[in-house]
């Protein structure tokens, strides 16, 4: 499990969601369940001062309900990359300005950020660590690792252990390219044609460096199973940072108390 974070109560906690596409039309991407579930359980908790959540937002989704009023909703819209461009997809100028501007308004006791990949911010955890608190983050490997979001190479072979070859990850997403089963494609909004002619090994020489090079700056990064920690061990992340957890959406307030 996750060991104690040092702080005292009462607490300040500043949550941060991803930029995700949600798994479809009527549910959200599983980072913003997990990024709710905490607000609501760490406003209720006694030891729990303040609690505010960053909550980038894409164009088509509304903002969540059923937040307690000592929540404070940051919400941070604006729209995605697009999927011809791997590197355009991990930028999020706009959620790693909002979390700069929360934390030199107030730093925080602890900073949680859920979910990284693309579309999203690869930099929200190097930002919280510069400002001055290390984050905890919650991830699944498959959405740090690939651009697909779900490991799963063109020939049906997998899951995908190769996340370092710019030539087989053009392979793969051109294939995915107009499958609306593809996690990265699901709330769809793209040109499947355009996104085809952009996909180039060019755009994928540094994705892997971009997304988990964020992760290094963080205190604590939560997965679900051992495959997805030795997933990320094996991506050139320490091994006394990655822990697994029993259910990555359930609030744990020994995770932060």
């Amino acid at each position: 499990g996750c060991p104690r974070l040092r702080w005292i109560p009462p607490m300040d906690v500043l949550l941060v969601s991803r930029r995700a596409l949600p798994a479809s039309p009527s549910e959200p991407h599983w980072s913003r369940v997990a990024a709710h579930r905490a607000a609501v359980g760490l406003a209720e908790h006694e030891g729990v001062q303040r609690v505010r959540w960053i909550c980038p937002l894409t164009t088509a989704e509304q903002p969540p309900e059923g937040l307690p009023p000592e929540v404070e909703l940051l919400q941070v819209p604006g729209g995605h990359g697009s999927f011809g461009d791997p590197q355009d997809r991990l930028c999020d100028a706009a959620a790693d300005r909002e979390l700069t501007m929360q934390m030199r308004s107030r730093l925080p006791d602890v900073v949680h950020c859920f979910g990284m990949g693309s579309p999203g911010s690869s930099a929200l955890p190097w930002v919280a660590e510069r400002m001055g608190r290390a984050a905890l983050v919650s991830v699944r490997a498959e959405e740090v690792l690939c651009h697909r979001l779900d490991l799963q190479p063109w020939n049906g072979v997998g899951p995908c252990g190769t996340w370092d070859d710019p030539d087989r990850c053009v392979r793969c997403c051109g294939e995915a390219v107009g499958q609306p089963d593809v996690p990265a494609l699901a709330a769809g909004g793209t040109d499947p044609s355009q996104d085809r002619r952009a996909l180039t090994a060019l755009g994928f020489q540094n994705r892997l460096e971009l997304s988990v090079g964020g992760l290094v700056s963080a205190e604590q990064i939560l997965v679900a199973s051992g495959p997805d920690q030795e997933r990320l061990i094996a991506s050139g992340l320490s091994t006394a940072k990655v822990a697994v957890v029993d259910d990555l959406l359930a609030f744990e307030s020994s995770r932060y108390l």
